[in-house]
């Protein structure tokens, strides 16, 4: 299932009414792990949490927005975010023909947010720190159950990206960090 506005790329639930009914549902059911744009509880979680995964991303950075419009605190939810970057050099993508990048998906531009269209996401320490607190704005949240970096950006160094991942989490953005799509 894929929350978010309509007409943004992967987007299939546009109404609130909606996504609130089938978080719901696989509560109701038992449910403790649904593998798609919306996860709850993986193997580790007890039967009374749920998690939501989400990330920036996902439905144009739409998904984000709806589940912060929702009362997930009162549900019992917990959330989780990724941040993808948009620089990953070894796509050949770059800060400096990210514009170029651009021009060339014209028309298929909708499943990138407007916050990534117009401000390429990188794991500084600057970029980082404002796309966690973008996220959290559109989850209407101050803190998350678990944050991602969903890829790497092979144009910062790693100890550079962990360092200032390291300060995020002291500060209290999130309880738990992840990484996914990094190879072993």
């Amino acid at each position: 299932m894929t929350f978010g506005e309509p007409g943004t790329w992967s987007a299939r639930v546009h109404d609130l009414k909606d996504v609130e009914a089938i978080l719901d549902a696989f509560r109701a059911h038992g449910h403790t792990e649904v593998r798609s744009y919306a996860e709850f509880c993986n193997s580790q979680c007890s039967p009374s949490v749920y998690q939501i995964d989400t990330a920036r991303v996902y439905s144009g950075g739409t998904s984000e927005e709806y589940l912060g419009k929702i009362d997930w605190e009162g549900k019992g939810l917990k959330l989780e975010t990724k941040l993808y970057p948009t620089i990953v050099g070894a796509s050949g993508v770059t800060g400096a023909n990210f514009p170029q990048f651009l021009k060339q998906l014209e028309g298929r531009t909708s499943g990138i947010s407007s916050a990534t269209a117009t401000d390429p996401v990188t794991h500084t320490p600057e970029g980082l720190r404002k796309h966690l607190l973008q996220s959290l704005k559109a989850l209407n949240a101050e803190s998350l159950e678990t944050w991602y970096l969903h890829a790497p950006d092979r144009t910062v160094p790693y100890e550079v990206t962990l360092k200032a991942v390291d300060n995020l989490y002291k500060e209290g953005y999130f309880k738990r960090f992840g990484i996914s799509n990094y190879a072993a």
